[in-house]
């Protein structure tokens, strides 16, 4: 069967409601990939920014905060409502329903359908779209920063999250993983590298391997094989 522009819907256990899905190719070099995948991260931030639904989430913020700290606002904001859910686990019933060997493990939740999710969930960059949908919603700059920390691994990317920029002092937020705003991972890290959520990533084509594209409502899901973030 040809996957690449397959399209249908499925119930997914996981989310407890139908969802559509399309199949689409990345590359399965390590750093082709992540920049395909984090330019398509970078795309759903920049447009759901102004939705209605990260809009208000802001503004609820905003009220709520009473002038404290925006970052950590957000930030509290995030790891309450978001639980941890690893992709491999998210994208098993598509690939099966497609009948794909593959391990899917890339699950990208656009932001304003995590606003709005009955069950918010999802794996770190997940958490990092939300959260930076949020603080740019806030009127603060933000970067995407990828580390490669798998001793197994060690060219590839191994983990992502946010780099705020309030008053243009940098400020690490790992929704998925830090236990407080500022904390960033040290400790194993091979290489560290910042990426511009306003500006596209530039990105080239390489060997096809399987990716799907699944949606709640609008294009919401991104599942794709090899970048284990």
């Amino acid at each position: 069967m040809e996957l690449s522009g397959l399209t249908g819907t499925l119930y997914h256990p996981g989310f407890g409601q139908q969802l559509h899905y399309r199949i689409d190719v990345v590359s399965d070099d390590p750093d082709t990939q992540c920049a395909q995948v984090l330019a398509l991260m970078a795309s759903y931030v920049r447009t759901d920014t102004a939705s209605p639904e990260i809009r208000m989430d802001a503004a609820f913020l905003r009220d709520a905060n009473m002038g404290a700290d925006p970052v950590a606002g957000v930030f509290n904001w995030v790891r309450s409502r978001m639980h941890f859910v690893r992709d491999e686990d998210t994208g098993r019933p598509v690939a099966s329903l497609v009948g794909s060997n593959e391990d899917v493990a890339e699950v990208l939740i656009r932001p304003r359908d995590m606003s709005v999710a009955s069950r918010a969930q999802g794996d770190c960059d997940d958490y990092v779209m939300y959260g930076a949908a949020l603080l740019r919603a806030s009127g603060i700059k933000i970067n995407f920063c990828t580390v490669a920390a798998d001793p197994q691994l060690p060219r590839n990317w191994s983990h992502v999250y946010c780099v705020a920029y309030p008053g243009g002092q940098r400020t690490p937020v790992d929704f998925s993983h830090g236990p407080y705003v500022g904390w960033e991972v040290t400790e194993g890290v091979y290489r560290r590298r910042e990426w511009s959520v306003d500006v596209p990533v530039s990105t080239e084509s390489s060997i096809n391997v399987l990716a799907l594209v699944a949606a709640v409502g609008g294009a919401a899901y991104l599942l794709a094989k090899g970048l284990p973030v």
